[in-house]
């Protein structure tokens, strides 16, 4: 499987809901991650997710873009916890070793209803 697929195998997983099977199936056993909100560790950051799962059931996901260049993988997406939800524009930076994310990154921008740039954030 390449790591395009993986990485956005493991991102529609965890917003499907799916986080123990994502990371189970997904990252490795020395995976690390970056988000600033979140303690250090794969468990807690899998923990954060489940939290959020809880709190915000039904998310949608729409990837935009997926590139790859050697072990690393982004992936730009926009996830609304409803239809209704302007969202949040997100990118995932995923680093692989082998066939397992290794190291996650996520970046996110909230998204205003009325948006100023008519382009928009995914156009």
């Amino acid at each position: 499987m390449s790591h395009k697929k993986i990485a956005l195998d493991f991102i529609t997983q965890i917003i499907a809901g799916n986080i123990s099977e994502a990371y189970e199936k997904y990252t490795s056993s020395n995976f690390t991650h970056h988000n600033a909100y979140t303690k250090a560790g794969k468990e807690n950051l899998a923990e954060a997710m489940l939290k959020n799962e809880v709190e915000f059931p039904g998310k949608i996901l729409k990837v935009y873009h997926v590139i790859e260049e050697e072990n690393i993988v982004a992936l730009h997406s926009h996830i609304k916890t409803n239809e209704g939800a302007a969202g949040i524009a997100v990118v995932h930076i995923c680093r692989f070793e082998i066939e397992k994310i290794a190291e996650l990154w996520d970046i996110g921008m909230m998204l205003p209803k009325e948006a100023i740039n008519a382009d928009g954030a995914f156009k």
